[in-house]
């Protein structure tokens, strides 16, 4: 029996044999190539605590730069790796100009400044809150002693506009544009816009005319942001508000400093159909913090100010048809550790190392050790160093340490 009112029988078109087309009969989909990338690393509070100078003297007869390259030592192999390498320079170099230091009163020599250059970076921020710590004349003497070194600086200048600008960095053939600046500074001795000068980010306006500056003059955008309340893991409201309006007005990459602890990683899909990457703290390069920490003693908390970590990405620069895009690729954070080892002289030797780095090397050194007690010291170590890459993992995000295996002892 039929069925009344059936629509008619759609009659199928014969197969098509796959060898009987051309390529003209294909959607041609875009393949994207890449035609230049650029590998950045980048760090945050490189404090020059007196205990971390003494460190440097002691290690003179022995490492370079008066002894200042030993403590950055275990951070090489992945600093010299980068293309661009950032860190935050948090004190000021004034040999001349200097009035004295203390606890939270800072001042560092010219070696300091050849050392970090050695280690692999290749600019600093100038722009955070000690700065002035040696006053005017000091923080010019800063920016005439950065200008003779080899490192590039950024957030501060000769004047207000040089403070403020983008400076432009051209790496295999990619413009990438970085600007820092500071919320705060302990003194901020403002002598005129025509004056050396750092710039304060007292509200949004200069920050983002900047930020639109720079996606006219480069590729790829990295702001430097000096913000947040001291030893705080959780960033405020209001600085994940401003990361979000920076983002979402240009910049790529926005690079987090001075609370001297761990702050989280995150990604944004912005709405001009960019990725951009926040990092709210990166944590101490190395400092004379945490000195008391006992790994096993007392809470993890403690050692919060010995965590760090080496923030990466890839700057990829792909073609795709017609159009050239400049994408943010492979991010990963590296947790890094200043260590500290009992001296003769009743102190400590302050270097920083690499966490995964240092567990292997500490673990081969097992390996190999005939004595018992001594081996056993070796295999603690590593477990106290995998405690903190998983306590760092736990803040910033476990998905962005990259993946890892450590020796067997």
């Amino acid at each position: 029996m039929a069925w009344c009112c059936a629509e008619p029988a759609l009659i199928a078109p014969p197969p098509l044999s796959v060898h009987s087309l051309n390529t003209d009969d294909h959607i041609q989909i875009p393949r994207d190539e890449i035609i230049a990338q650029a590998r950045v690393v980048a760090a945050g509070d490189i404090m020059l605590h007196n205990s971390v100078k003494t460190s440097a003297h002691r290690a003179a007869d022995t490492h370079g730069n008066n002894g200042y390259d030993a403590l950055f030592d275990g951070l090489r192999p992945m600093v010299q790796n980068a293309d661009l390498a950032f860190a935050n320079m948090e004190f000021p170099v004034a040999p001349v100009h200097g009035r004295g230091t203390g606890s939270m009163v800072f001042n560092g020599p010219v070696a300091a400044l050849d050392a970090i250059a050695d280690a692999g970076f290749d600019v600093v921020s100038f722009a955070n809150n000690h700065s002035f710590d040696q006053g005017r004349a000091g923080h010019i003497e800063t920016i005439e002693q950065l200008e003779a070194s080899r490192l590039d600086f950024v957030g501060a200048g000769h004047n207000c506009e040089e403070a403020q600008s983008p400076k432009i960095f051209e790496v295999n053939g990619i413009r990438i544009a970085i600007i820092a600046g500071s919320r705060f500074y302990n003194t901020y001795i403002d002598d005129g816009p025509d004056n050396p000068c750092n710039f304060y980010i007292l509200g949004t306006q200069e920050i983002l005319s900047r930020i639109s500056q720079a996606r006219q003059m480069a590729d790829f955008v990295i702001v430097s942001i000096h913000w947040g309340v001291e030893y705080k893991h959780d960033p405020l409201i209001w600085d994940k508000n401003l990361a979000h309006i920076i983002v979402e007005a240009g910049a790529d990459v926005l690079l987090g400093h001075h609370v001297h602890v761990l702050q989280p990683v995150e990604i944004v899909d912005t709405k001009d159909g960019r990725t951009a990457a926040i990092i709210y703290s990166m944590g101490n390069v190395i400092s004379g913090q945490g000195y008391h920490y006992r790994h096993g003693r007392h809470p993890l908390g403690v050692g919060a100010t010995r965590d760090g970590v080496l923030f990466g990405f890839t700057v990829r620069q792909i073609q795709r048809g017609d159009a050239t895009l400049t994408t943010l690729a492979d991010v990963y954070a590296e947790p890094i550790w200043t260590w500290r080892q009992p001296h003769p002289a009743n102190a400590a030797n302050i270097r920083t190392v690499i966490n995964t780095v240092m567990v292997d090397e500490l673990l081969a050194r097992a390996q190999n050790e005939p004595d018992a007690a001594k081996r056993q010291a070796l295999i603690e170590q590593a477990d106290m160093l995998m405690v903190r890459r998983r306590q760092a993992g736990a803040i910033v995000g476990q998905q962005w340490l990259p993946p890892w295996q450590p020796l067997s002892p």
